[in-house]
């Protein structure tokens, strides 16, 4: 009995179709200077916008079939703690009438994990962005 629950779970999954298991390349910058580079085409175009910037139709358009907004949250950007207590509530309210009005899937990236020896778990910055001060 136990052999017949481990063949079906095996099976189940090489049988399972893999189209949706495939990862979309997401490229920042011009996909087609990337396409002539490389021979790969993307259809996820990344571009980074300052807080407060709403993109436009023109800028999504060059993305691809599905954008991917990064926004800036670097020097005097909203901090997470200010998005916590509804400080950016209208941008957000904002930037979902303009991921409504898109034809295809949007992916939104308001905070990019930029790794760094200096934002080490021990560093004075990383204790101020900890779970239990953004609460």
């Amino acid at each position: 009995m136990r052999f017949r629950v481990v063949a079906l779970a095996v099976a189940a999954l090489v049988l399972a179709p893999t189209a949706s298991a495939k990862p979309r390349l997401g490229i920042f910058g011009p996909l087609d200077r990337f396409a002539g580079l490389t021979g790969q085409r993307s259809s996820v175009g990344h571009v980074i916008l300052s807080w407060n910037l709403l993109p436009n139709r023109p800028l999504m358009s060059k993305l691809g079939e599905m954008p991917l907004l990064g926004f800036s949250m670097g020097q005097g950007a909203i901090s997470p703690r200010q998005v916590a207590y509804g400080a950016g509530d209208s941008f957000l309210i904002a930037l979902n009438q303009v991921g409504q009005t898109w034809p295809g899937p949007i992916y939104f990236r308001p905070y990019g994990e930029m790794p760094s020896v200096a934002r080490s778990s021990t560093s004075r910055r990383s204790r101020r962005a900890s779970p239990r001060t953004v609460r």
